[in-house]
């Protein structure tokens, strides 16, 4: 079957296909991986098409371009929703079960309200650069996940000593605090975590207590 024969639907499940199969590789550099860049955010942007009036707002609140009132927005969403969970007291099958019907309908449902309640041709250059610029830095920080995984395995079979000292610790660190933290209060800490993040990396709060961090340890190293 030719390109031609293809439906956009299916040129979109394949481009969709390519995206979520890609595998952790090490860490290259030239026009090559320029190009594989490229093409992950081309798909990736194809991918997000139906939703991509709904992805800039989502953008907006999440790096806090609406309002300084975003952060309080979003940490009461946050806490609504787990007091919710705190209160009801469901189990963990039901609320996964009520997670993945909440995600069923609104991938159902989101595209049709993108194309009822937002008018295509009111999309402008500077809304597709915006949508680029989203897709890039998605793709930059999953490049960055799957090169850490890549040293990370590089690391079992060069240092295998200190791979198992690193995860050993690190699996019973996790342990004891999560035996002596409710699990709950770790989820709800985990998501706003996440939730937060890209506004307080976009108002560059990360990357100075990041700095301090790396400083730090370079003078207890020092000493």
């Amino acid at each position: 079957m030719t390109v031609t024969d293809m439906s956009v639907d299916e040129l979109n499940g394949r481009t969709c296909d390519i995206i979520l199969s890609i595998e952790p590789m090490a860490d290259s550099s030239g026009d090559g991986s320029a190009g594989d860049t490229a093409i992950h955010k081309n798909g990736l942007k194809e991918c997000l098409r139906d939703w991509r009036q709904l992805v800039l707002r989502l953008h907006s609140v999440l790096v806090w371009e609406v309002s300084d009132a975003c952060p309080l927005v979003l940490w009461t969403v946050v806490s609504l929703v787990f007091f919710l969970i705190w209160y009801l007291d469901v189990s963990v099958l039901t609320t996964l079960s009520v997670l993945g019907i909440i995600g069923s309908v609104l991938d159902y449902g989101l595209p049709i309200l993108n194309h009822n309640f937002f008018n295509p041709s009111k999309w402008s250059a500077s809304d597709e650069t915006k949508l680029e610029k989203i897709c890039g830095e998605l793709c930059d920080n999953w490049k960055v996940i799957t090169t850490s995984y890549s040293q990370w395995q590089r690391m079992k079979t060069s240092n295998p000593k200190l791979y198992y000292a690193v995860v050993l610790s690190s699996l019973l660190g996790l342990s004891w605090i999560g035996n002596v933290v409710h699990n709950l209060l770790l989820t709800y800490l985990l998501v706003l975590f996440v939730v937060l993040f890209p506004g307080l990396k976009q108002r560059g709060f990360v990357d100075k207590y990041s700095a301090l961090l790396a400083s730090y340890v370079c003078k207890l190293k020092r000493n």
